[in-house]
């Protein structure tokens, strides 16, 4: 009997999973974005993305698990991996904060770098996910390391 309890939490949460799906190129997070903060840094780009893809490693280093109860026992199972990935290629550059798990996957947040009309500029676009506090607080804040704060995001 306690196996099929377990089963059934596995089904029932291999369906959850199977709902949820993420864009998988910046192409199609940019139209599906919930919105976009953008601003300009007074730095120059290779300083802002230095800056922002060290930021952005720490706040998102953790392997994500999860706690089941199931009747006497208890089991942990792993519901995915966020991962960081950065890339500048020539005047350009950009951040994409990725989730993978067995069933599914694709970008959290994407965060491009541009030139502004002088070279200690930079103009940085950080695309949400959703609208939630999360994400929400996680696109603000990236303008915040500029003026040294170093807050992640808020859950609440």
């Amino acid at each position: 009997m306690k196996i099929y309890r377990i089963l059934t939490l596995l089904l029932a949460v291999t369906a959850i999973a199977a709902c949820a799906t993420f864009p998988k190129t910046p192409g199609d997070f940019k139209e599906y974005s919930a919105g976009v903060h953008m601003f300009t840094a007074n730095v120059a780009l290779q300083e802002a993305y230095e800056l922002v893809a060290a930021q952005t490693a720490k706040c998102h280093q953790a392997t994500f698990s999860t706690l089941f109860i199931g009747g006497q026992s208890n089991f942990i199972l792993p519901i995915g991996k966020v991962t960081v990935e950065g890339q500048r290629i020539a005047n350009e550059a950009s951040i994409q904060v990725k989730y993978s798990d067995p069933l599914t996957g694709g970008l959290l947040q994407l965060i491009e770098f541009s030139p502004a009309d002088t070279a200690d500029k930079t103009i940085v676009t950080v695309y949400k996910i959703n609208n939630t506090t999360k994400w929400s607080t996680a696109a603000r804040n990236v303008e915040t390391w500029f003026h040294g704060g170093s807050a992640c995001y808020q859950i609440w």
